[in-house]
């Protein structure tokens, strides 16, 4: 079963990397890939945060297929309801090729209800694209609303939560799954500053955007090992990175220049229309990598070569 195949398991929200001449970097992306199946990962998506925006679509093909020529892990494709059309193609061209699925993430344009929000973006996909509902950024999604999209002749496979809404609301969701009110589908996790809390209460998984994404698996390691203690203390480690990380609108960002740091990613560079982080910034942050490399010496041992 999907939600099985799923279970407690660690997907990567991949950032895009770019060379010095802003051109996507296919050489690191295949670092990112190896790193990514060497640190205990199940699964990554790419073009998500907004990146779609900022790629031709030749750019998001290629870097799709290149992807997933290069690895065997679940790989998804983020789309939003901005272009039904286009959203349709890529998912079904990426699909074709070997991908897992899609991530229904919000558009840039405001939406009022997880129904406006993904509705129309399932059904141009259709019954045979298999996809994971993103709650990022629709506040305390109608619970109604969601038990209508997963219980849809549809092919939902999971649903992500915004852990901005709410412990309580994470529970609710669970319960409702556990409990048959909602088709049993994995419940997945952001990756966030309470996924100590958010394993406890049950999530089946992680989708995080954070570069350092063998903690992961490390920690349900020692959940499952009965090593709560271990967790926490493995876990409060990397808590003042992923605050620092959680800025909005910067995440991948951060995320792009800890790959560089750690020797992935060949530079931490943007494009134009994205955020560039100020000097200040980058010692903050470099100060943090270093914080961190002393307290958790693992994460070093990690990285690509």
């Amino acid at each position: 079963m999907l939600q099985e195949r799923y279970q407690r398991r660690s997907i990567a929200i991949a950032p895009t990397a770019f060379d010095a001449r802003g051109g996507v970097d296919l050489n690191s992306m295949t670092r990112l890939v190896r790193f990514y199946e060497a640190s205990g990962l199940h699964g990554l998506t790419l073009l998500g945060g907004g990146e779609a925006h900022a790629l031709s679509r030749e750019e998001q093909v290629q870097l799709l297929r290149h992807v997933l020529r290069t690895t065997s892990l679940s790989v998804f494709v983020e789309v939003d309801g901005s272009d039904l059309e286009w959203a349709k193609r890529l998912v079904h061209e990426a699909l074709a090729d070997g991908a897992a699925g899609a991530v229904l993430g919000p558009a840039k344009t405001p939406i009022s209800t997880i129904g406006e929000h993904v509705g129309p973006l399932a059904d141009a996909l259709g019954s045979q694209a298999p996809f994971i509902i993103d709650l990022q950024g629709l506040g305390r999604a109608d619970v109604q609303s969601v038990r209508d999209l997963v219980g849809c002749p549809s092919a939902c496979i999971g649903i992500r939560h915004d852990s901005s809404t709410g412990l309580d609301h994470l529970t609710l969701l669970r319960c409702l799954i556990y409990y048959g009110a909602m088709q049993q589908v994995p419940l997945f996790c952001e990756g966030g500053v309470l996924t100590d809390y958010e394993l406890s209460r049950g999530v089946d998984g992680i989708i995080s955007a954070y570069a350092y994404p063998e903690l992961f698996p490390a920690m349900v390691r020692h959940l499952e090992n009965g090593a709560r203690d271990a967790t926490l203390d493995l876990f409060d480690v990397h808590l003042p990175l992923l605050r620092y990380a959680s800025q909005a609108g910067a995440g991948l960002t951060i995320q792009r220049q800890i790959y560089c740091m750690r020797g992935i990613f060949n530079s931490g560079r943007n494009r134009a229309e994205m955020l560039a982080l100020s000097d200040v910034a980058h010692e903050e942050l470099a100060g943090l990598v270093r914080r961190l490399a002393k307290s958790d010496p693992q994460v070093t041992r990690s990285a690509a070569t």
